[in-house]
């Protein structure tokens, strides 16, 4: 084999890592996101009960609520170094940060959203893992009788920090998968995830996603995708993937 060949092998697999690897950090996001959004539903609740009900009745119920739905963004075992997330049970957004701390090592040096994504991402897994800490210490004694209600201050700001990263994370989410718009495989994953994504954002995104990556949106998209596939021998799943790009169009 020549060394020309050889190297084409070489990026060919390394393009095909990175495709792979990128749509583990989709699948992460889409579990984060909803983790997030149930976590910021019982913080809402929480607020709410605090503010209308004097004494407040059932905010301990509501922390162990958010304590748990935390758990399952952070993992319940932690520790200081990135762990193998397929491993044991880490936690959605730890495998999210695991993922991009890999994509990013995989980057060259001018990608910028790659680097700022896994900087989002991994603001967001140290302001979860604090708002537990803070939850743990609120189910504490109080050691001053003066105060009959703790100080729920720290752990709001904990939480609105994990929902704003996670929103940044979100829109930077966008700009990075349109730099795999000549990758079949992930724009396949965007239109399989179709209803996971439009819940996200709130609008018809892989629509406007095809819009802005190709002249002819997704007609373009549908032609790279079949096409690609078809060169790789996949003529049996050709008409069901048709079928879900023409689906978009409704």
């Amino acid at each position: 084999m020549t060394i020309l060949k050889q190297l084409g092998r070489s990026l060919d697999v390394q393009n095909q890592s990175r495709s792979v690897l990128f749509q583990f950090v989709l699948t992460e996001f889409i579990a984060t996101y909803n983790g997030i959004k149930n976590s910021e539903r019982l913080y809402r609740k929480i607020e709410s009960t605090l503010i209308t009900d004097n004494p407040p009745h059932n905010v301990k119920d509501l922390l162990q609520q958010l304590f748990f739905s935390l758990s399952k963004l952070t993992g319940t075992n932690i520790d200081d170094e990135l762990m193998v997330p397929w491993s044991t049970d880490k936690g959605s957004l730890n495998k999210l940060r695991h993922y991009c701390h890999m994509l990013a090592s995989k980057s060259s040096e001018d990608n910028t959203e790659e680097t700022n994504f896994n900087i989002c991402v991994s603001k967001s897994f140290h302001s979860a893992l604090q708002a537990r800490e803070i939850i743990l210490s609120l189910d504490q004694p109080l050691h001053n009788k003066k105060q009959s209600i703790p100080n729920y201050q720290a752990l709001y700001k904990f939480l609105d920090k994990l929902i704003d990263n996670t929103h940044q994370a979100s829109r930077i989410l966008l700009q990075l998968i349109n730099s795999f718009h000549d990758d079949e495989n992930v724009m396949l994953f965007l239109i399989q995830h179709k209803d996971d994504f439009e819940r996200i954002f709130k609008e018809n995104i892989i629509v406007k996603l095809f819009d802005k990556m190709y002249t002819n949106g997704i007609e373009d998209a549908k032609k790279l995708i079949i096409e690609q596939y078809k060169q790789r021998g996949f003529h049996d799943i050709i008409e069901k993937i048709s079928n879900n790009i023409d689906a978009l169009k409704s």
